[in-house]
């Protein structure tokens, strides 16, 4: 990596329980949207 390259940082969304179908439609884009808006990659 060159020296002015920075590597982003991630951040991964979990639920020990796993996400439900209407969880992965409805909630979960507009939170990886903003979770991506601050510069993270989202797992």
């Amino acid at each position: 990596m060159a020296p002015t390259e920075q590597r982003r940082k991630s951040v991964y969304l979990a639920n020990p329980y796993g996400f439900s179908a209407q969880q992965r439609e409805l909630l979960l884009p507009p939170l990886i949207e903003a979770v991506a808006a601050l510069g993270l990659d989202v797992w």
